[in-house]
């Protein structure tokens, strides 16, 4: 999908040879500064860079958005307070939906949790809410940064299995998640607000960032040696 989107320049999600073509030509010529002709390591790994930040600055913006969003979900009684107890009750939830055996523990035993988000049937959508999920497939696509995520079993062993015996129980998971809320919880008021929720996750994300943006350089480099044949 992206790469049909960076080179379909009527927009119309059809890729022909020519288009392509004329496509490769003029981002060439754009990351050729000086004009004369060859586009050398600067100017190659100067034009991915200025896309790589352009982009990391508008998943930033969406991660802060999404985090908002978060702490709403968490805050049930919309007082504008995180408490523990609804805090780990998002906990249970996730560990409950993990749990798939109700052994008490997550494990090997425990097979992929069903996903209760159905494939979107597009066929039964509008032409307007068809465009809208195809431009968020795409947010998506083009996303740069990347979170360390519980949303999947991979996820859940690398943040909650503690000793790294292949076993999440009950207690490991509750340790970790107070041990979190604690470090957010900065003023040690037994609460945790907006602006300490954000400030926690900022915190985590920037460094992120920093990792993302030097590992996707570096590799900028490699994809100029391989593409320098001379």
């Amino acid at each position: 999908m992206v790469f049909v989107n960076q080179y379909d320049l009527d927009g119309d999600w059809l890729l022909y040879a020519g288009e392509f073509e004329h496509a490769r030509k003029r981002r060439f010529n754009n990351t050729d500064e000086n004009q004369d002709g060859v586009v050398n390591e600067e100017e190659y790994v100067f034009e991915y860079q200025n896309k790589l930040d352009t982009q990391l600055v508008i998943d930033r913006k969406g991660q802060v958005q999404q985090t908002i969003v978060r702490f709403n979900a968490l805050d049930k009684n919309e007082n504008d307070m995180m408490e523990w107890q609804e805090y780990e009750a998002s906990g249970l939830r996730s560990f409950t939906r993990y749990d798939v055996n109700e052994d008490g523990n997550i494990d090997t035993q425990d097979l992929a949790p069903v996903n209760k988000w159905k494939r979107k049937d597009t066929a039964k959508m509008t032409k307007q809410q068809q465009e809208n999920l195809r431009d968020r497939q795409l947010a998506l696509a083009k996303r740069s940064l990347s979170m360390p995520s519980t949303h999947d079993k991979k996820g859940m062993f690398s943040k909650y299995d503690n000793n790294q015996n292949g076993v999440i129980t009950k207690a490991e998971h509750q340790l970790r998640r107070r041990a979190d809320f604690d470090l957010t919880d900065e003023d040690n008021n037994g609460w945790v607000s907006q602006d300490e929720y954000l400030f926690e996750y900022q915190n985590r994300m920037d460094k992120q960032i920093a990792k993302t943006r030097l590992a996707a350089i570096k590799q900028t480099y490699v994809r100029f040696g391989v593409l320098d044949k001379k």
